[in-house]
């Protein structure tokens, strides 16, 4: 039995982004460079699960809220069914107002980019894609602990075939 098809796009995405996307920093920002191993699947957002971080600077992918369909949508036999994924990018920062953030804005623009109306290998069903930056900076974090955290949500659209 395949895995849900959720679970297949979040595997799918961390892959592409360790494959595609090179998270170094810009200009004379002084910030670390996100390895592949700090682009991290969690069941959470940052905002719930603060403590099972992996290092910083990081690429958290989980799954922002409802998966959504629309039943007047599709074919006589199929559904069409959105897939939301959240991606986060998340580092200490200090309190800093001002550095690092030109890197930052690159990062989120470079995970836009990556699935903006770009195919997935995998799962076959996902036919399109939408993005919206989501927290530019998310600043109840920024203040309580000092992290940046800003994000990208992919919207994968998929048609499915009737149970």
């Amino acid at each position: 039995m395949a895995d849900a098809i959720l679970w297949q796009l979040l595997e799918a995405c961390q892959l592409k982004l360790r494959q595609e996307v090179s998270f170094q920093s810009q200009g004379n920002d002084s910030v670390d460079s996100i390895d592949d191993e700090d682009i991290v699947i969690r069941k959470v957002s940052v905002r719930d699960e603060w403590n099972d971080n992996p290092n910083l600077p990081a690429v958290i992918i989980s799954v922002p809220h409802t998966v959504s369909s629309n039943s007047a949508s599709g074919e006589n036999n199929r559904d069409d069914v959105t897939y939301p994924v959240l991606f986060q990018i998340v580092n200490s920062d200090y309190g800093d107002r001002v550095s690092r953030f030109r890197t930052y804005l690159k990062w989120q623009e470079q995970i836009a980019k990556c699935f903006r109306n770009q195919p997935l290998a995998d799962p076959c069903e996902v036919w399109g894609t939408q993005s919206d930056s989501v927290d530019s900076v998310d600043e109840k974090l920024w203040v309580r602990h000092e992290q940046f955290v800003a994000g990208v949500e992919i919207r994968f659209h998929s048609l499915e075939t009737r149970t």
